[in-house]
């Protein structure tokens, strides 16, 4: 009997263990756990790290790279191509029909990229006038090539990502695709990139190589790179470096090259919304945390919520901006609860918490008188919602893995909320602290008792 009962749970013990029967605490959504991918020939398996209290990778935990030229870029990048995010990159792996492209340098994608994709460094990519590039068309693309132009029809669906939401590299690949006339709707943009990814704690890999032409070349090593700028260009590159050097002066990190400081409006005082500007700055703790537990804390698809527009931090504070400046038809909404809205929140936004409006911890006419007097909804005597004077919400929670936003975003729909009325940003707290955008801690929770 003892025997059998050793037998019993060792077999358990093999099944919930093993790499093949591993239970994954921390999932990628619900009902995907990992996936695998074929990686240089290798089969990778994508999972999430699954340590509680792993922190995000030290290469993409700093806030406060100097911009320009690491500036906060749009939600999109360019007219007709679409933003995606980590869960349309793990699809587009295991299409055959699309390729992912890490466009960072070398030295980058030696400190880790994402399994199953390919690297065309930006700077090789973009010498557009060299044979070997129609190679690479040909050959990587399926691009038809011939002396009357390019053909696009056959071609591959491209997925194009780098550092970040800050990084430069990925959008000027997909700016030269587009001059050449590569179709918008087969270029995908992977915005997070490296800084979502390793923020998820999902795999990667550090032998992403880049393609061959044949078996014994490298398009690198055929490629000649356009000349160095002239010598008294680098020359003077060289001084004003050794000279700020000595100085001790950093670059400025700004939002945008043009965009420094926002001004608004936060429990009757003015506040400076900025990047901060210690180049040695690391994200705040509490979003260091890539490996949550999912469920429930699960990441959330980019068209979880039907028409409703996902903005990033640009457009955040572009509608901050117009609050302050007397727009009284947008509200800005943190939709965590109170315990995470004192560790820090968006100056300028209130606290309505998801379970409030969802009615799970408050009474349908507390709701009523909410939507009533704080978002401008109207309501008749027998109850019935109009929605024509009701204000644009920008919606956020914690992040991409956070409950809270998207639920209080289905409830309005349920309500009749018109879903060009609701914006989503979907990036939250973990995409604002990790551009080290000012916060403040004494968010209001607007008062709506009877």
């Amino acid at each position: 009997m003892i025997y059998k009962t050793l037998l019993i749970i060792s077999i358990i013990t093999i099944l919930v263990f093993s790499p093949a029967g591993m239970t994954l605490e921390v999932g990628i959504t619900e009902n995907i756990k990992s996936v695998s991918v074929m990686h240089n020939g290798k089969e990778v398996i994508i999972q999430r790290n699954q340590n509680v209290d792993n922190l995000i990778n030290p290469e993409f935990a700093k806030t406060s790279r100097a911009c320009p030229p690491f500036c906060i870029k749009q939600i999109v990048v360019a007219e007709g191509v679409k933003t995606v995010i980590e869960l349309d990159v793990l699809n587009y792996l295991q299409n055959d029909n699309s390729v992912v492209i890490d466009s960072r340098t070398v030295a980058w994608v030696d400190k880790g990229s994402i399994p199953g994709s390919i690297n065309l460094p930006w700077d090789v990519f973009n010498n557009t006038e060299s044979d070997i590039f129609e190679k690479l068309l040909e050959v990587q693309f399926n691009v038809t090539v011939n002396e009357n132009g390019y053909y696009f029809d056959a071609a591959k669906t491209l997925v194009l990502f780098c550092n970040g939401p800050w990084c430069n590299q990925s959008p000027t690949n997909i700016l030269t695709l587009l001059e050449l006339g590569y179709p918008a709707d087969k270029l995908k943009w992977y915005r997070g990139g490296m800084q979502d990814w390793e923020s998820l704690g999902l795999t990667t890999v550090t032998d992403v190589l880049i393609p061959q032409i044949d078996l014994n070349t490298k398009i690198i090593d055929l490629l000649t790179l356009p000349p160095e700028k002239s010598d008294f260009n680098i020359w003077l590159k060289r001084l004003m470096k050794t000279y700020f050097t000595w100085l001790e002066i950093e670059p400025e990190v700004k939002m945008t090259p043009d965009l420094k400081v926002v001004t608004v409006q936060h429990n009757g005082r003015e506040v400076l919304i900025e990047r901060n500007q210690n180049k040695d700055n690391t994200i705040n703790p509490e979003f260091a945390k890539t490996s949550r537990p999912c469920p429930p804390k699960c990441l959330k698809p980019i068209n979880l919520v039907t028409d409703v527009e996902i903005v990033g931090e640009l457009e955040v504070l572009n509608y901050l901006e117009k609050m302050s400046q007397g727009d009284n038809s947008i509200l800005v909404i943190d939709s965590r609860a109170i315990d995470w809205v004192v560790k820090g929140s968006i100056p300028g936004a209130v606290n309505i918490p998801w379970d409030i409006l969802s009615s799970k911890e408050s009474s349908p006419p507390i709701v009523r008188k909410l939507l009533k007097e704080q978002i401008g909804v109207s309501i008749d005597l027998n109850g019935k919602f109009s929605f024509d004077k009701a204000k644009t919400l920008v919606i956020f929670c914690n992040g991409s893995w956070c409950n809270k936003s998207h639920d209080n975003i289905i409830t309005l729909l349920e309500l009749g909320y018109p879903p060009t009325k609701l914006k989503w940003y979907r990036s939250g707290m973990q995409g604002w602290e990790t551009f080290g955008l000012t916060t403040v801690n004494d968010i209001p929770m607007p008062w709506f008792g009877l």
